[in-house]
C-alpha cells in the first residue's frame, strides 16, 4: 500500500474499520463462488468499479485459495483496475495489466508513470482526449 500512496498523491489508500466508509473493498471468495456473481469459475480475480465526479466505489473479488506469488499478482492486478487503470495488453509484457497477471508482483517503471499521470493534480474529471494529450507533454 505504501507504493501505491506514493503513486497516487495527493490521493491516499488506508486499511479502513468497519465503522469507516469505504470506497474500495477487497473480497476473498472460494473459486467456485466466482459463479455465484455471475462470473466463470476459472477467475482468479475480478474487478468493478464506478466513479463520478464526487465518488468512486470499488470492489474486488479475489480467489481465496491462491498462495504466494499467483495471489500477489492477481491483487496488485486488480488493484491497478481499482486505481483507474483498464484493460488488458500484450503489448508491455512487464506491465501488471498484461495477460501475465499471475507472475507479476510490482509495478513497472511504465505501470508507475500511469499511475503518477492519472493522478496528477492537472488532470481533472471532465477533461478532454485533446487537453490530457496535451499536458503529457509538459507534465515531469
Amino acid at each position: 500500500m505504501d507504493e501505491i500512496n506514493e503513486l497516487i498523491t495527493p490521493v491516499q489508500m488506508r486499511f479502513a474499520t468497519e465503522s469507516d466508509f469505504t470506497t474500495l473493498e477487497i473480497i476473498f471468495i472460494t473459486q467456485e463462488r466466482f459463479v455465484i456473481w455471475n462470473l466463470s469459475p476459472d477467475f482468479e480475480g475480478w474487478y468493478a468499479g464506478k466513479a463520478s465526479q464526487d465518488d468512486v466505489a470499488a470492489m474486488i473479488l479475489i480467489n481465496s485459495e491462491l498462495r504466494g506469488t499467483t495471489r500477489k499478482g492477481v491483487i496488485l492486478h486488480e488493484m491497478t483496475h481499482a486505481l483507474g487503470l483498464y484493460g488488458h495488453s500484450d503489448k508491455y509484457s512487464d506491465g501488471v495489466l498484461s495477460y501475465k497477471w499471475d507472475t507479476i508482483t510490482e509495478f513497472s517503471d511504465r505501470d508507475r508513470e500511469c499511475i503518477r499521470f492519472l493522478y496528477h493534480p492537472s488532470i481533472t474529471v471532465g477533461m478532454t482526449e485533446d487537453e490530457v494529450r496535451s499536458l503529457i507533454h509538459h507534465l515531469p
